[in-house]
């Protein structure tokens, strides 16, 4: 009985050093990633038999970044990476598309918010001959990084990996400034 009373007072004085200590490893901080995407149609015409449809296809990721540690964290950037490939017929490189959102985070809250909407493309259905054309970009992936006073403390991307090659690109590429971006 004293061992186990002994083990639950080193993992208190545990929890204590590593709220103040602030490191990847330790910080309990859930980050999750969902896609959003959405047709939107500006043209339709219908008649009896035909329809025809015109419009864009956009998406965009909601990030959730959940805290359950012990104290407050002040001063919680959230920065976001998007690489889109364009259309195939373009001969443009890949691009980064990126943000930041910056919060303090309480004990089980949770902060959410959605990344810009990208534009990927224009599509055309006809039902008369059951055909769908456009030109579309492609998202290759995405990275999210959670920093606490400018200390990374939690990463999640999706390829894993995509880290290198958004530096990479990030190399070669001016900042854009607007949220909707089309391609």
């Amino acid at each position: 009985m004293k061992r186990f009373g002994i083990m639950t007072g080193c993992v208190v004085m545990g929890c204590v050093l590593i709220a103040s200590d602030l490191t990847a490893q330790t910080l309990p901080i859930t980050l999750m990633v969902t896609k959003k995407e959405d047709r939107q149609y500006d043209y339709e015409y219908s008649s009896r038999r035909y329809r025809y449809r015109s419009g864009q296809d956009v998406m965009c990721y909601t990030v959730d970044v959940l805290y359950n540690g012990v104290e407050p964290l002040k001063n919680v950037e959230v920065k976001w990476y998007i690489v889109v490939r364009p259309p195939a017929q373009s001969k443009l490189a890949p691009q980064v598309v990126e943000g930041s959102k910056t919060t303090d985070l309480q004990r089980g809250r949770k902060f959410s918010f959605d990344t810009d909407v990208l534009e990927l493309g224009s599509i055309w259905k006809s039902s008369y001959s059951g055909t769908q054309t456009g030109s579309k970009a492609e998202v290759e992936g995405y990275m999210v990084e959670v920093l606490v006073d400018g200390k990374v403390v939690r990463t999640e991307s999706n390829p894993v990996g995509l880290g290198a090659r958004i530096r990479q690109l990030k190399s070669n590429d001016k900042p854009s400034a607007p949220k909707r971006h089309h391609f």
